[in-house]
């Protein structure tokens, strides 16, 4: 399950206060661990590329970071998950480490700083001095990153700043999720604390998460396995479109907030420069602006892809696709047109995902689709 494993004992001095040290465990390829999101929580078994054993909570209990998420684990799991390369023995009981607050001060405070600024957690100097930007940036760590039942006070505890420590060594800032499956137990840990909708309906097998903390954006899709697949001819042209249903996670004043999307890919000897689209269900007819397209070079083909925000007139659309059935499609690009033909059987998920948008009030400010 694992090619290979190395692990290394690190430790940082700080004066004046013990030593904070943690066990670093790199997986080249994914392997499974049983953990939880609460210490007697659910166990969830999940692949891990990268682990870091932060330090243990109580007897047997261990905080760790998978993928920079902090969960719990036992002592058995780890065990197990690591086949004997660490001594978990040696791993420091979190609450031996000294807390600092506002008003702390020394180079103990000075690391965790620029640990939070190496994250983008704190925009300031690493002084020393446990100010108010410190603790707004704590505050901030610990809702992100720390498990969802911790206290987020703004107190620099053993498992706030060996997190911080641990991660801010590992990525040099940079945090992702890339491709995680969403189960109901899990509840997207990265994000939840920040998304102002309740996100639950998007659990299942077939939603896959994927975010990255420095830019505080992300995505939850569909598995492309069930996304509109289609061959298309125009003229001399042949191309091929792939269209999915999504979440897009992007900043929202102090939070996150999540906007439903169809995303639009396409792949042929020539650009589309797709601009629009018309679709036609039943006896109504949508018009589509495209507006955010990309585009690269793959070999001797040009791949483009869009993205198409979704507000109640486009959620509306899904709908009636789902009643419908079926619906043509015209996909206008700057110098031919694709007639195409949909169908709501193609993605099983669709039906879920547009009531679930619909009930959790999810759409984005400007729609892209206008019906007729």
């Amino acid at each position: 399950m694992i090619k290979r494993m190395i692990a290394a004992a690190l430790a940082i001095i700080l004066a004046a206060c013990p030593a904070l040290a943690w066990t670093r465990v790199e997986y080249e390829n994914a392997g499974l661990l049983e953990c939880a999101l609460e210490p007697d929580g659910q166990i969830l078994s999940i692949g891990v590329k990268r682990l870091d054993i932060i330090g243990i909570v109580n007897e047997g209990i261990y905080l760790i970071a998978a993928d920079g998420i902090a969960y719990y684990a036992s002592e058995s799991s780890l065990e197990q998950a690591l086949e004997g390369t660490v001594d978990l023995s040696q791993i420091e009981r979190l609450s031996d480490v000294e807390s600092m607050q506002r008003g702390s001060r020394g180079t103990q405070v000075q690391d965790v700083q620029s640990a939070l600024i190496a994250l983008g957690y704190l925009n300031d100097v690493a002084d020393g001095s446990y100010g108010l930007n410190t603790v707004n940036a704590v505050r901030t760590f610990q809702r992100q990153l720390l498990p969802l039942s911790y206290n987020e006070d703004g107190i620099a505890d053993g498992a706030t700043q060996y997190l911080a420590l641990a991660l801010a060594n590992e990525s040099e800032g940079e945090i992702t999720l890339e491709g995680v499956p969403v189960t109901p137990e899990l509840k997207y840990p990265a994000i939840a604390r920040r998304l102002a909708s309740d996100l639950t309906g998007f659990c299942g097998e077939e939603y896959t998460l994927s975010y990255d903390s420095m830019e505080d954006k992300g995505s939850i899709d569909i598995d492309q396995s069930t996304a509109w697949q289609i061959e298309a001819e125009a003229e001399i042209d042949s191309i091929s479109f792939e269209l999915s249903i999504g979440l897009e996670i992007e900043p929202s004043g102090e939070g996150l907030r999540a906007i439903p999307v169809i995303k639009l890919y396409s792949l042929g000897a020539r650009r589309p420069y797709v601009h629009s689209c018309i679709v036609r269900i039943g006896e109504s007819r949508y018009d589509i602006a495209v507006e955010e397209t990309s585009g690269d070079i793959q070999g001797k083909y040009v791949a483009e892809s869009a993205i198409i925000r979704l507000g109640s007139e486009g959620l509306g659309m899904l709908e009636a696709l789902l009643d419908n059935g079926t619906a043509q499609m015209r996909i206008e690009g700057k110098y031919r047109q694709f007639d195409v033909q949909l169908s709501a059987n193609d993605i099983p998920a669709l039906d879920n995902f547009t009531t679930s948008a619909i009930s959790a009030g999810l759409a984005a400010d400007v729609d892209a689709v206008s019906k007729r």
